[in-house]
């Protein structure tokens, strides 16, 4: 009877033994377990065994009874719930995917880093050197584990430079706030202060690519500086990643350099002479790229020279007149181009967003397609857009439809030189060598391939308007397609897609005292009443 009376001790000290036995087996793993804790599982085994045959009577009572039927019920859901919990867990382990739902899209990766990590074809060593348990070091490490769904190529290594100062004196690590060295073979990026997605992107093309592409502005016509006001936001962007600027005069450097892999003709306010337009002429028949910003009533024969190259270049200003693809204030000089108005080009196919222009000229395919050349429009307007050509009015315009384009109005047109016989060049020089004798002028090498790409305004890529929606987005993928850089023609990381909340001394009390006051003490309270209502059933 006193056996029986105390045989449940006997269950406890076995389940308790049989527990450490199980723990300690799971730690050794593949090692030999030891003498002494085969004897403490064995034990722990005998005593569970001992405790149901002596209370085999009362356990078999106590399992036909009504509480034991709920309790089984009970522990039957807690397995199920358990086991799909498990199975959930592991498919979601093995087939992880995030959901970005903030409004801005601040957590989703860009669609150029997904470009670029997916494009990764050699290992790239990350070292990351933060001091302890740095939130710099989980927001990193979590941009990384994003990027490693599209790629197994990027290889984390964590150091702490006092932990490990060794390595960190052979990185050069003496940054304590934290740094990030991107290693593929010889070839090193550091990453000092900024470890965003756009910061770490940039290092990736930079270590990845095999080489810097040369831009060229063209100057000494009242162009764009790039490093002035206008172009300096542009080109900082570029300059992060594998791109370098320089500016040229064609008559001062007889032609487009070699060196330039894209000519930037940023909004002339002269024109160009007759001799630089055959430059320019030379350069695309010998497979040169062209980017051409040019807005209303400037440079009229450059403009009108495009031509010659099957774009058509208006001597006009579009206006919208639906007030739904207009801003500020309805000012209909300026256009909203939703991502429907633009075609399916390399350029615009990634772009999901609008761009805005302001002050836009029309620009699309020449009437005459022009043997050896295709010639593809990849902006309009909307279809309640009209082509002003009354520059000099002082009435409030309207459409004509006697003098003035009226409906979906182009802005950008792009050609390739498919045959570059048919681009006509002429003298390119300015004079005589002598008296009736004409200056040698060097032969074309003519070759296949070149572009030219012509947008009837400048201003998207200055100013306040270069952070509207895709304008950025766009001049930049315009670079990278001809230069070639096809996993760089995509979307890049928004800076400014941050939702920031901003509360003052008495909403953040308020906030807190809701939060951790207001809320836990109703919960509390209606359990409480709950618990009371029952009792007194």
């Amino acid at each position: 009877m006193a056996v029986r009376r105390w045989a449940w001790m006997a269950g406890c000290l076995g389940a308790m033994s049989l527990s450490a036995f199980a723990v300690y087996a799971w730690r050794a793993k593949e090692a030999a377990l030891e003498p002494a804790w085969l004897m403490v599982g064995a034990t722990g085994l005998t005593l569970i065994l001992a405790w149901l045959w002596i209370d085999r009577r009362r356990l078999s009572e106590a399992a036909r009874s009504r509480s034991a039927q709920q309790t089984r019920f009970a522990l039957a859901l807690t397995v199920a719930a358990t086991a799909v919990a498990v199975a959930a867990n592991m498919l979601a382990t093995k087939h992880d995917h995030r959901w970005d739902l903030t409004s801005s899209e601040r957590y989703a990766l860009s669609d150029q880093a997904i470009s670029v990590t997916s494009g990764l074809k050699e290992p790239i060593e990350v070292h990351t050197f933060f001091v302890g348990e740095s939130p710099d070091l989980g927001t990193f490490k979590d941009l990384l584990e994003g990027l490693s769904n599209h790629t197994d190529q990027l290889q984390l290594q964590q150091h702490d430079p006092v932990l490990s100062p060794l390595t960190a004196e052979q990185f050069e690590v003496t940054n304590s706030a934290g740094t990030v060295v991107l290693q593929s073979g010889d070839k090193q990026q550091r990453l000092e202060a900024d470890f965003g997605e756009e910061a770490l992107i940039n290092a990736l093309i930079q270590l990845t690519s095999d080489k810097e592409h040369e831009i060229c502005a063209a100057s000494g016509h009242g162009e764009m500086d790039p490093n002035g006001p206008h172009l300096s936001a542009v080109v900082i962007q570029l300059e992060r990643q594998n791109y370098s600027f320089s500016q040229t005069t064609l008559l001062a450097d007889g032609g487009v350099p070699a060196r330039c892999e894209v000519l930037l003709i940023a909004d002339p306010e002269d024109d160009w002479p007759a001799p630089e337009r055959e430059m320019l002429a030379a350069y695309v028949a010998g497979g040169g790229q062209v980017i051409a910003l040019l807005n209303p009533d400037r440079a009229a024969g450059l403009s009108q020279d495009m031509a010659r190259y099957g774009i058509s270049v208006g001597q006009d200003i579009v206006l919208e007149a639906n007030p739904n693809y207009r801003m500020m204030g309805g000012d209909a000089t300026y256009l909203v181009l939703p991502a429907q108005s633009m075609a399916d080009h390399p350029i615009t196919q990634p772009i999901r967003t609008m761009a805005v222009m302001r002050l836009a000229r029309s620009v699309g395919q020449a009437g005459q397609a022009i043997e050896g050349m295709t010639t593809e429009e990849i902006l309009h307007t909307s279809e309640y857009a009209w082509a002003e050509t009354n520059l000099d009015s002082n009435v409030q315009p309207q459409p004509d439809p006697e003098t003035d384009r009226i409906g979906k109005i182009p802005l950008a047109a792009v050609t390739t030189i498919d045959d570059p016989k048919g681009i006509a060049v002429g003298p390119r020089s300015l004079g005589q060598q002598a008296p009736g004798e004409p200056l040698t002028e060097p032969a074309i090498d003519r070759s296949a391939g070149g572009r030219v790409l012509v947008f009837g305004d400048a201003d998207f890529t200055a100013g306040e308007l270069l952070g509207m929606g895709s304008n950025l987005d766009l001049l930049q993928n315009s670079i990278a397609w001809m230069v070639g850089e096809d996993d760089q023609v995509s979307i890049r990381p928004n800076p400014s897609a941050s939702a920031t909340l901003n509360m003052n001394e008495v909403q953040g009390i308020v906030l807190w005292f809701v939060s951790l006051i207001v809320i836990p003490g109703l919960c509390i309270g209606g359990a409480i009443a709950t618990w009371l209502a029952r009792r007194r059933r």
